[in-house]
């Protein structure tokens, strides 16, 4: 299981080295929003995970030009599930305006 969020692209690469998983899965892009929802919502009903946008499913990581409404995207995107989910998302910065988004259920204090 993935314990913390990744903050670094090191943090990322040694992830993606474990590959995907019951707690880790690999989108290319958040072209993919819909689908990583749905994975989303099973890690908010189990034992939880994280979501890494700007990763190819062979492990590349690739990036993607992120935003502030990339961001918002995801956050109203995790608010329309049901129960609407917080949800933790992280930028780590991979190369020249190309960044990888990672997303896991929030941590609920106490």
């Amino acid at each position: 299981m993935v314990k913390s969020m990744p903050t670094s692209r090191e943090d990322v690469a040694a992830l993606v080295k474990r590959g995907e998983g019951e707690a880790l899965e690999f989108k290319r892009s958040t072209g993919e929003l819909r689908e990583a929802m749905q994975t989303l919502c099973a890690f908010l009903n189990g034992s939880g995970g994280t979501v890494l946008f700007g990763v190819r499913p062979e492990g590349t990581l690739e990036g993607q030009d992120v935003s502030d409404k990339t961001i918002r995207e995801i956050a109203q995107a995790a608010a329309r599930l049901e129960p609407p989910a917080q949800v933790s998302i992280e930028r780590i910065k991979v190369k020249e305006g190309r960044e990888i988004v990672a997303a896991s259920p929030a941590e609920e204090d106490g």
